[in-house]
């Protein structure tokens, strides 16, 4: 017997097995898991599942497909099914997500400083990028127009062929590049 399970915990520990399995488990699996007979886990599956029918309960244990499974009984089904489809299982987009970390951290904020956090972020983003990779930004002044207008930002040539290549490993970082052109 497993160790520290007594006889009479059986029928419970093969309960919480059967809890947290969305597959049925067989007699043997179960034996074999709890280290002891096959028969005596049969015996107390059986005897699991007269008693949950008998006392009309919210679940069934069921013999299916070569094994055993928990089921929610069908008397509850229209009420189970109400329940989830009440759940809000809408996901937020990473978007979502950071604009809702901005908040938290910030808060109380305004729209117009979440889009300031965000844009120093990118910006951030943008300098890593630049001195870590193989990334290339080239001033605007070079063109006669003010810094505070946008960047132009490049990847070399051996970045794209790494990138295609899906081999990371071989790209040398923080060295000094050229633009594509």
């Amino acid at each position: 017997m497993f160790e520290g399970l007594q006889k009479d915990q059986l029928a419970g520990a093969i309960e919480a097995m059967l809890f947290v399995t969305d597959e049925p488990v067989g007699t043997i699996a179960l034996a074999d898991m709890l280290e002891v007979d096959p028969a005596d886990v049969e015996s107390a599956l059986v005897g699991l599942r007269d008693k949950l029918e008998a006392e009309n309960r919210g679940i069934q244990l069921r013999e299916v497909a070569g094994g055993w499974r928990l089921y929610t009984h069908p008397a509850y089904h229209e009420l189970i099914e109400k329940y989830v489809l009440s759940w809000d299982t809408r996901k937020l987009s990473q978007a979502a997500m950071e604009t809702l970390a901005i908040v938290a951290y910030t808060q109380p904020t305004t729209r117009a400083q979440v889009v300031i956090v965000t844009v120093m972020t990118v910006l951030l983003i943008v300098d890593m990028l630049a001195t870590v990779f193989c990334f290339y930004r080239k001033a605007q002044r070079d063109a006669g127009i003010p810094p505070s207008n946008p960047v132009d930002a490049y990847v070399d040539a051996h970045f794209n062929d790494e990138f295609i290549a899906n081999r990371f490993q071989n790209l040398v970082v923080g060295q000094d590049l050229e633009p594509n052109k």
